[in-house]
């Protein structure tokens, strides 16, 4: 598929163009330098292996190119995206012809060619007034500033002229380049001691380089229409700890107080993060004070450790020293385990998860949660279920003692449950698991017959145990996670009871 992209050369245009070419796709750039509107082949900008300068206010600049590359899909960033700029006066008219006409003459172009278009609006196209977030078939449009007008306006030509368009309405973007939130705060940090900010606007960052691998995916349906994009607050990838990691590292502090930034992120983000503070620490003279339960982490980060038991100061000592205080200080499960508030650390779980619990969990086939790596666990769940569920299936995500994850063991069947109390018997191998002491969280999901995980209950951690070298160790091997990494364990079986 042929892509275009104006716009190709701001902050969420480059990442478009980038995802887009990893996905396989062919990627067309455009941009305007605001000196020239001629079409000129050849011109690319870094990264962008074929671009074009194109004006979008000019109609027979746009029509010209669109014909001439033929898109299968056009992705339309190109926009006026300084929102106090578009207050004043004298810039009213070029933000018109840019997020209105401008948006009015590629949809235009694109309908005249057959091609498919998604176009980047705004939350501006709302008021500020509300308790609740909008909704993408809202119709109860109220923008209170002019660029929100003129964004409105552009989505309004978008309908009229087109059969095939997404409208895809983004709020607080960041990302690499560009003037966003990020730079805003970081700059601010640097030129005052004391930074006010307003708190009574809420809203939710979108990251650049989700939202391009979202609209890659998005432009090989026929899913058309309005939607609301950004990135979730409790999102795996922990949106707002980026965020927040981004702004504090870069604020120049004498005194850096990091709490578990490196339990969220994928694998990229974690080794930025850990060369961040190391370069912070040793070349910029700055004390790092990090809190973490990630001893591997913390052994390559730490210079001094203090080991902190229910409130108490128990060591403060070498790193070396301290990691052995610690794992001493963790005890493994009782005969049986009931879950409450302590297991669910965010409360926000307790208040979305009111259709399923996990109450408890008994160990039945040991007197103590010691195994050899070729044994099986058998436990049982009580667990409560406020109304029917059908298809009901449980994620175990190991932990080794020193906080690494190395392994994730998914139920191979599901269950369906009653209304009121249940037992669940739960059969999960403990196959390939190097020597030492581990914990496993929990999660219940309900499987919908898709990839997504629609999760009802989670408790952190829901058991821990020891494992013991294999009675047969010359037969059998015993996976050393340190040098192979994550492993997925065979499937856990199910029983309703």
């Amino acid at each position: 598929m042929k892509v275009l992209v104006t716009g190709a050369s701001g902050q969420l245009g480059r990442e478009v163009m980038k995802k887009l070419t990893q996905k396989g796709f062919e990627a067309v750039g455009t941009y305007f330098t605001g000196a020239s509107a001629v079409i000129t082949p050849g011109r690319s900008v870094s990264d962008m292996p074929r671009s074009y300068v194109m004006d979008i206010t000019d109609c027979d600049v746009v029509f010209s190119l669109f014909r001439q590359v033929m898109p299968d899909a056009v992705i339309h960033c190109a926009a006026w995206t300084d929102v106090d700029a578009a207050e004043a006066v004298e810039n009213k008219a070029a933000v018109h012809r840019v997020n209105a006409e401008g948006t009015e003459n590629v949809a235009k172009a694109a309908k005249s060619i057959g091609a498919k278009l998604v176009y980047i609006s705004t939350d501006y196209v709302f008021g500020g007034a509300g308790d609740n977030p909008w909704k993408p078939d809202d119709k109860c449009f109220a923008p209170l500033n002019y660029y929100g007008m003129t964004k409105l306006e552009g989505e309004v030509a978008v309908a009229e002229y087109m059969d095939r368009f997404f409208i895809v309405r983004i709020s607080w973007l960041f990302g690499t380049g560009g003037r966003n939130f990020i730079s805003t705060m970081i700059n601010a940090g640097r030129k005052h001691d004391t930074v006010r900010v307003v708190n009574d606007q809420f809203g939710t960052p979108t990251y650049a380089r989700d939202l391009a691998g979202l609209l890659a995916e998005m432009i090989k349906t026929d899913k058309y229409g309005y939607y609301h994009v950004t990135n979730s607050e409790t999102e795996p990838g922990g949106m707002f700890v980026k965020l927040g990691f981004s702004v504090a590292f870069h604020l120049d502090s004498e005194i850096m107080i990091m709490d578990e930034v490196l339990a969220v992120g994928d694998m990229a983000f974690q080794q930025k993060c850990i060369s961040s503070l190391k370069s912070a620490a040793k070349n910029d003279d700055r004390t790092v004070l990090y809190v973490s339960h990630n001893m591997n982490t913390v052994r390559e980060l730490c210079d001094r450790c203090v080991v902190i038991d229910k409130g108490r100061v128990v060591f403060d000592g070498e790193t070396d020293k301290a990691i052995a205080v610690y794992l001493g200080t963790r005890d493994l499960m009782p005969a049986e385990i009931r879950y409450g508030a302590r297991h669910r650390p965010d409360d926000r779980i307790i208040r979305a998860y009111k259709r399923f619990s996990m109450d408890s969990l008994r160990l039945i086939n040991r007197t103590d949660p010691v195994f050899y790596s070729t044994d099986e666990a058998i436990f049982e769940m009580e667990c409560t279920a406020e109304e029917p569920l059908k298809d009901l299936g449980l994620r175990f995500e190991l932990w080794y003692q020193d906080g690494t994850k190395v392994a994730t063991a998914l139920s191979g069947n599901f269950v369906s449950l009653e209304p009121g109390p249940n037992t669940i018997q739960i059969r999960l191998p403990m196959h390939h698991l190097a020597s030492g002491q581990y914990r496993a969280d929990i999660v219940a999901f309900l499987f919908d017959g898709s990839r997504n995980e629609n999760k009802i209950d989670a408790v952190y951690p829901g058991f821990s145990f020891q494992i013991e070298s294999s009675m047969d160790s010359d037969d059998y091997l015993e996976w050393n996670h340190r040098f192979w990494g994550v492993i997925r364990l065979d499937d856990a079986v199910l029983e309703k009871k």
